[in-house]
C-alpha cells in the first residue's frame, strides 16, 4: 500500500530531472508574479511545463505533485468555513444547487456539438463533455464501452483551457470581489500547522484509497471545514504554502500537454476547445440569471458554475477576493451530482438501443 504523498516528499527521494522541472516551474511562477498576472504561480508553472513538454520534451512531472498541491489547497479552503460562513452559505444553498445542476446540461450541449464536429459516438462525447474529473469520467466511460482515450484527453484539455481563460479574462476586465465572504485572519501557529497538515494528508490518503472522487482536495477540505465550522480552530495557512501548491498543480496541468496528442488529433482538440467555449458561455448566462434573482455577484457565480476543477476555480476566487466558500460549495455539489448521474444519463438517454 503506497504511502501518503507528504511522506514521499519528506523522504526526499526524487530524481534530479523532476527536481529540475519543479525548479523551472517555480521560476516561471516567480516571473509571472513579478509581472503581476493573476494566479501567477499556477499559470507560470503551467506554461513553463507546457513549453518543456512541447519543446525539448524534458519536463518530468512528479506522481505526487498534484495530490500534494490539492492537499494544501483543500486544507486552506476548509479553514474558510467558519460558523458565520457556513450559515451564510446555507442561506444561498438553493441557488448553489441550481448552479451545480447545470453541469449535466452543459455536458449534453457540449456532447451534441462534439458529435457534430467530430463524428465521435454519443457516449464518448458525453463523458468527454460533462464537467467531471478526468479519472472519474474515464472510469465511467470504460464501463460504458466508450473511448477512454478521447474522454481522458477532453477532460484534461477542458481543465487547462478554463484555467488559461478565466483568470486572465477576469484580470483584463478588472473583476475583483466585493462579496462579504473574505475574512482576514491570523496565520496558524507552527505547532497547529504541524498537527493539522499531516492529519489532513492522512484523510486525503484514506479517501483516495477508498476511491472517492477528488479525494486529495475534498477530504482535507471536509476535515478542515469540520474543525473550523465547529469553532475549534480559527486561522489560515501561510501564503507561501498556497504558492507552493499552485506551482505543483500548475506543473501537473502543464504535463498534460503532449506534442503527439496535439498534432495527432488536431480536429478533435479543436472541437474540444469549441465545446469548452460553449460551456463557458452557457455557464456565464446562467450565472447572470442566478445573480439577478439571488443578489450574489456575477463573477463569483461564473466561477461557481464554470466547467473547471474545484481546486483551480477556488484558487481563482481566492486570488480575486471573490466568494471562495460559494465557489467551493457549488463545485462540491456538482462533483457529487455528476459522479452519481453521468452513468445514468448515458444509460437512459444516450446509449444506442
Amino acid at each position: 500500500m503506497a504511502a501518503p504523498p507528504f511522506l514521499a516528499v519528506a523522504r526526499g527521494r526524487m530524481p534530479l530531472v523532476q527536481l529540475a522541472t519543479i525548479a523551472a516551474c517555480a521560476g516561471g511562477g516567480a516571473l509571472f508574479a513579478l509581472l503581476g498576472t493573476p494566479l501567477p504561480w499556477m499559470l507560470g508553472s503551467l506554461l513553463t511545463m507546457a513549453a518543456l513538454r512541447l519543446g525539448p520534451r524534458v519536463g518530468a512531472a512528479t506522481r505526487w505533485g498534484r495530490p500534494v498541491g490539492q492537499w494544501l489547497v483543500g486544507t486552506a479552503l476548509g479553514l474558510q468555513f467558519t460558523p458565520v460562513v457556513l450559515r451564510a452559505v446555507a442561506d444561498v444553498g438553493g441557488w448553489l444547487l441550481l448552479t451545480a445542476a447545470s453541469a449535466p446540461l452543459l455536458g449534453l450541449a457540449g456532447s451534441a456539438l462534439l458529435v457534430r464536429l467530430t463524428g465521435v459516438d454519443r457516449g464518448t462525447a458525453w463523458f468527454a463533455s460533462v464537467p467531471g474529473g478526468a479519472m472519474e469520467m474515464s472510469v465511467l466511460a470504460e464501463r460504458a464501452g466508450a473511448r477512454v482515450d478521447r474522454v481522458a484527453v477532453a477532460q484534461s484539455l477542458r481543465i487547462v483551457m478554463v484555467v488559461l481563460t478565466l483568470p486572465p479574462l477576469f484580470a483584463l476586465l478588472g473583476l475583483h470581489g466585493s462579496d462579504p465572504w473574505h475574512v482576514t485572519r491570523a496565520v496558524l501557529a507552527p505547532p497547529l500547522l504541524a498537527a493539522l497538515l499531516p492529519a489532513m494528508a492522512v484523510l486525503g490518503w484514506i479517501a483516495s484509497r477508498a476511491g472517492l472522487p477528488n479525494a486529495w482536495v475534498l477530504a482535507p477540505l471536509a476535515g478542515a471545514a469540520l474543525i473550523a465550522g465547529g469553532g475549534w480552530l480559527d486561522g489560515r495557512l501561510p501564503v507561501a504554502l498556497i504558492d507552493v501548491a499552485q506551482v505543483l498543480i500548475g506543473c501537473a496541468l502543464g504535463a498534460r500537454f503532449d506534442r503527439a496528442l496535439l498534432t495527432g488529433a488536431p480536429r478533435y482538440v479543436a472541437a474540444v476547445g469549441a465545446t469548452v467555449a460553449l460551456a463557458l458561455a452557457l455557464s456565464a448566462l446562467l450565472a447572470a440569471a442566478v445573480a439577478w434573482q439571488s443578489g450574489l455577484g456575477v463573477p463569483t457565480l461564473v466561477l461557481a458554475g464554470a466547467p473547471g476543477g474545484i481546486t483551480e476555480m477556488a484558487l481563482t476566487a481566492r486570488t480575486l477576493d471573490l466568494g471562495v466558500p460559494v465557489v467551493v460549495a457549488a463545485h462540491v455539489l456538482r462533483i457529487a451530482l455528476v459522479v452519481t448521474t453521468a452513468g445514468l444519463v448515458h444509460r437512459w438517454l444516450l446509449r444506442p438501443a
